[in-house]
């Protein structure tokens, strides 16, 4: 019986993984394929793009920066000044670009808790666009990129994609609790 109870655990714990997780993408094509949800278009220094639904708080370097995304309509930032976005609804999927990545890198945080440490860093090629997309299971209000504090190197960020109020759908998680349930159904048959 400790057996079943295991398995069954297992099974469990593995459907809450499931619910909580996210997916990072670096192709901007393949990223707007899987949300499959409206995106909503943010870009910088665009009066014509800008859009009412989100707060950025950022210590602007300047005000454009040439060769991101959508040209040169950039938002210009210190490494070491965290750049934080915060939306008026919920969100499921979040990309955008950037460029100038001449610091040593940045690290992603959200309100929901997702943390990955170096999620952005130094590329190659000077100017070089470099995309960053996540699709989470749960609902983001916020999120942050947060520099090794250098106060000479500077990025580049623009084309900020997100989901509008619907969310974006994820496989559900009943096949997994009843596989879980067979097993401790069968496991049960085999001991009477």
């Amino acid at each position: 019986m400790k057996y079943t109870l295991l398995v069954f655990a297992a099974v469990l714990g593995l459907t809450q993984q499931a619910h909580a997780g996210f997916i990072v993408y670096t192709d901007r094509a393949a990223f707007e394929n899987a949300a499959g949800a409206e995106l909503a278009f943010e870009g910088f220094n665009d009066p014509a793009l800008l859009n009412e639904d989100l707060t950025i708080s950022a210590n602007r370097y300047r005000s454009t920066s040439s060769l991101v995304s959508e040209g040169a309509k950039a938002l210009s930032i210190f490494e070491s000044n965290t750049f934080t976005v915060e939306f008026e609804h919920d969100v499921f999927a979040l990309g955008f670009d950037l460029n100038e990545l001449n610091s040593s890198h940045l690290d992603y945080l959200d309100s929901a808790g997702h943390i990955i440490d170096e999620a952005l860093k130094i590329t190659d090629v000077w100017y070089e666009s470099t995309f960053f997309g996540l699709i989470s299971d749960t609902a983001l209000r916020s999120f942050s990129l947060v520099g090794s504090g250098s106060s000479s190197a500077v990025y580049g960020f623009d084309a900020l994609s997100y989901t509008a109020a619907t969310p974006v759908p994820t496989p559900p998680t009943w096949p997994l609790m009843l596989v879980g349930l067979s097993l401790v159904l069968l496991r049960c048959y085999k001991r009477t």
